[in-house]
Parts: C-alpha cells; structure tokens; sequence
C-alpha cells in the first residue's frame, strides 16, 4: 500500500524558480512548472498565497521550495473588480494586485472571483 503526501490544511510546498526571490503574502504562480511571485505575463498558473519569504537568487530551478496557500484568498484590486465581476475570471496584475482586465490577454488567469469582501478580491484556490 503506498502512502500519501502528508499536508498540513491547505498547505502545499512548490519548488522554486532559478533565481527567484519570493515574498510572504504575494500571489503565487508558477511559470514552467517552477514557483514565482505573480507579475502580468500570459504564461502563469496561479496557485494562492505564498507563505514564507525564501530567497533562491542564487538557486537552480527547484534547489529550494515553499509553501503555498491554496483556499479562499483575497488579494488587492486596482478597483476595477465589481460585484457584477463574481464568478468570473480576473488577471494577475502584479504580485500583490488583481484585475478585472486582462490587458488584450497579456496577464494571466487568477482564477474565478469568489466574492468582494473589505475591499479585497476573494478567489478559491481549494486543493
């Protein structure tokens, strides 16, 4: 019988990028199967929330990993999500910031808005 991942809640760890240098709090994305903090590029798969500041800048892909959050989380908005926006798609603008635009498909998916609450963009990323 083989065994499964032990996780802790919603928590799962995700190998970090060549060079990269992740913030806690920042949205997490992966680009090639590698860990990074969000930024507007089309080729990102948006996870959750990063939950430790690691530095990897002098690292090969994957010499270090970190943990994601991955349940309902809000992030910031640059005020164009609106309540008409729920259950639809909004982008990835920076690593702290979400958008109702996708800038002609220049930002990748964040994923489908959950809800608007204190201001925040609710999104469920439920493992």
């Amino acid at each position: 019988m083989k065994k499964g991942v032990a996780t802790l809640g919603h928590s799962f760890s995700y190998p970090l990028k060549a060079a990269a240098v992740i913030r806690k709090g920042a949205i997490a994305c992966l680009q090639g199967g590698y860990l990074i903090e969000g930024k507007e590029a089309d080729d990102l798969t948006t996870l959750g929330r990063i939950e430790e500041t690691i530095d990897n800048s002098t690292g090969a892909n994957g010499d270090l990993s970190a943990p994601v959050m991955r349940e309902k989380i809000g992030f910031k908005h640059d005020g164009s999500i609106l309540p008409t926006h729920v259950g639809q798609e909004v982008y990835v603008v920076d690593a702290e910031t979400l958008s109702a635009d996708s800038n002609t498909s220049a930002r990748s998916v964040a994923g489908k808005l959950f809800a608007i609450q204190d201001g925040l963009a609710i999104i469920n990323y439920g493992a």
